[in-house]
């Protein structure tokens, strides 16, 4: 009685386990799926599978294929882009169909064993089980390892917290970044390993959990030109960046400047199936690795430096952030799924900090025409003016500074014969050191007595005299198409007194409301802070700037001399 039942059982454990066998081989030619409900933001939300459109709206049962690498992407109209995953790591009920292994072989052999010699049918049990614990069930729990079929899907998924699209405020300030790269030290640049069974049950608490592990890429360093132009993109659609007139005749007190320092990494893998291997070469050597397949995610830390036009730091933020979850299908082929999510997590870091308080209040725009300058500087009117271009020359000045050890120049010129200079506010703002080096090859300590930050203007004084000295204009003394000269020092320390002449190319309105002349004099780094004159050697403005770029050329302005007076609020 008790042989007739096991061979019933065994043959009905035989039964099942060839249809969980042949239902893990159909996978090979057809492949299964399972509906899925997802919670969309709103009705004009668009949900993307592995970059598939699969349905609009605010609630959408979808049958998804059965893939260990199933991306997300819901896309909703004025929301950022959310990236997700559909975790494919919940056991189905066949996988246990593989246990089976263990009562099939043991009523098996047990047959055998009897028809042979029926005194040791217990034996047959014990090498039938020991046979279906050791060899069979791990096999058929590898197999189904590898199946997609063994697993399933949650059964929904809500995406129902968009975030706004950064978008530029009437009050609001331009913002640029200047600046993204890597300075992680090796000790912090770490990965941890996690299991998905466990990580999508209590996702915080066991990566919390997870082994901390130095990555094989050890120090991470340099600038990452395609995460600041990605940034950058961002801030264009946003409205921050003016795409027409990009930095041309901006305003300087109502623009701020990023720069981007990723200091800590930390990736997070999620394992879901480890079931294949490839082989690398390994110093030579061909070596078998392991091939991941699950999820992952990026941790970062990233300084964020805000400086003003004249690259001044105003505050540094350290701003911790995520990335979304993201899929990998091949671990030996990871770099675009790198790369994405690298994006996603330097993008989630830049809306953190946009979302900081101490932020906020720095992007509130300021008064353009507010002068910092209350009290009236009293000068003496020049006791000589120039009379030909070697008189100019006598009244022009090289601007020698010194920054951190660092050296550098620009250009200036006497207002006054007793002392006074101007030059531009970038030319020497924040230096350690300024010094004037007059026509005679002199030079002179210096002093910047105020300055005009919207119009990049800086009033100096040194304790020497000039032969010869520029009268600032109260009018206009210019038109479009005349002649125009600068003197100064391009490029180079050794080519100072550099007589350059062009004509005047047009007449602007920068956006703080000032006029700005354009020429096609020849300017390069260095002539800033120079005069700007007409063939009666009078002075007409003050270069401060040119367009740079392939195929621009000819294109420099100068503020206005007859505003200076008012700009520094001068008078003689």
């Amino acid at each position: 009685m008790f042989s007739k039942l096991l061979l019933a059982l065994s043959l009905i454990a035989t039964l099942l386990h060839f249809s969980s066998c042949i239902g893990a081989i159909a996978v090979s030619s057809s492949q299964k799926q399972q509906t899925v409900t997802f919670q969309l933001p709103n009705e004009k939300s668009k949900l993307y599978i592995n970059d598939s459109l699969y349905g609009q709206g605010t609630s959408l049962e979808i049958k998804v294929p059965k893939r260990f690498d199933t991306q997300l992407r819901v896309e909703t109209e004025g929301y950022r882009t959310i990236h997700g995953v559909l975790p494919l790591y919940k056991r189905a009920s066949k996988r246990g169909l593989a246990w089976l292994d263990i009562p099939v072989t043991m009523g098996l052999t047990w047959t055998f064993i009897k028809s042979i010699d029926s005194r040791n049918i217990n034996l047959g049990l014990i090498m039938g089980g020991i046979t279906g614990l050791a060899v069979m069930l791990p096999i058929d729990l590898s197999m189904t390892k590898k199946n997609a079929n063994a697993f399933k899907y949650p059964s929904s998924q809500n995406f129902k917290k968009p975030y706004p699209n950064l978008q530029k405020q009437k009050e609001q300030k331009d913002v640029a970044i200047n600046y993204v790269g890597f300075e992680v030290p090796k000790e912090k640049n770490t990965f941890k390993f996690t299991q998905a069974k466990k990580y999508f049950k209590n996702p915080e608490k066991t990566e919390k959990e997870a082994k901390n592990t130095p990555s094989s890429t050890g120090k991470l360093e340099g600038e990452s030109s395609k995460l600041s132009d990605f940034l950058n993109e961002e801030l264009l659609r946003g409205g921050f960046i003016d795409s027409i007139n990009r930095n041309l005749l901006k305003s300087k007190t109502n623009g701020i400047y990023l720069e981007g320092r990723i200091t800590e990494i930390e990736q997070v893998l999620v394992n879901n199936v480890l079931s294949d291997y490839t082989i690398v070469l390994v110093g030579g050597v061909r070596t078998t690795v392991p091939i991941f397949r699950g999820y992952f995610y990026y941790k970062f830390n990233c300084k964020w430096t805000v400086k003003d036009a004249y690259d001044e730091t105003k505050k540094e933020f350290v701003i911790k952030s995520n990335s979304d979850l993201f899929a990998i299908k091949d671990s030996a082929a990871q770099d675009s799924f790198v790369s994405k999510s690298l994006e996603n997590a330097s993008l989630n870091n830049l809306y953190q900090l946009f979302e900081n308080q101490e932020f906020k209040e720095l992007l509130k725009i300021e008064n353009i025409n507010g002068n910092a300058n209350t009290i009236v500087q009293n000068i003496n009117r020049p006791a000589q003016k120039p009379q030909s271009f070697e008189d100019a020359m006598q009244a022009c000045a090289t601007i020698l500074v010194e920054k951190n050890k660092e050296k550098g120049h620009g250009s200036g010129f006497f207002i006054s014969t007793d002392g006074y200079l101007i030059t531009n506010y970038h030319v020497v703002a924040k230096m350690d050191k300024i010094m004037v080096k007059t026509n005679d090859g002199k030079t002179h300590s210096a002093k910047v007595l105020r300055f005009d930050f919207e119009n990049d203007l800086a009033l100096l004084k040194i304790e020497a005299t000039s032969p010869f000295a520029f009268e600032i204009p109260n009018d206009k003394n210019y038109k479009i198409g005349i002649d125009a000269f600068t003197i100064g020092t391009p490029s180079y320390e050794s080519l100072g007194q550099t007589l350059s002449k062009g004509i005047l190319s047009g007449v602007r309105t920068s956006e703080a409301g000032n006029e700005v002349l354009q020429t096609d004099v020849s300017v390069n780094p260095g002539n800033s802070g120079g005069p700007l004159l007409n063939k009666e050697f009078q002075l007409i403005g003050v270069v401060n700037s040119k367009l740079m770029g392939r195929g621009v050329e000819g294109i420099a302005f100068g503020s206005a001399a007859k505003d200076l007076l008012k700009q520094l609020n001068l008078a003689y």
